[in-house]
């Protein structure tokens, strides 16, 4: 299994500990944002999970990047909420 660390890249191999950036993002009136989210020293992720949960066709995000995971079906329920 191929396990790729999102916290360092081929240019930086130095790890880091916290990301300090605001994001946000609307689908369908829902919204997320999020800032100084800290992320763990010694991260990795295994490619054939990420598949696995995100689909063949999704590609892993960039570093540093603010990934929100919906469990299926959850997200089709989601306008029911306030």
């Amino acid at each position: 299994m191929g396990l790729i660390d999102l916290n360092t890249t081929e240019e930086d191999e130095t790890p880091y500990s916290a990301i300090s950036s605001s994001s946000s993002s609307s689908h369908s009136g829902i919204s997320t944002s999020a800032s100084a989210m800290v992320v763990p020293l010694q991260t990795s992720v295994c490619l054939e999970l990420w598949h696995a949960c995100a689909g063949p066709l999704i590609s892993l995000p960039k570093k540093g990047s603010i990934v929100v995971y919906v469990p299926q079906g959850h997200f089709e329920q989601a306008h029911d909420f306030p």
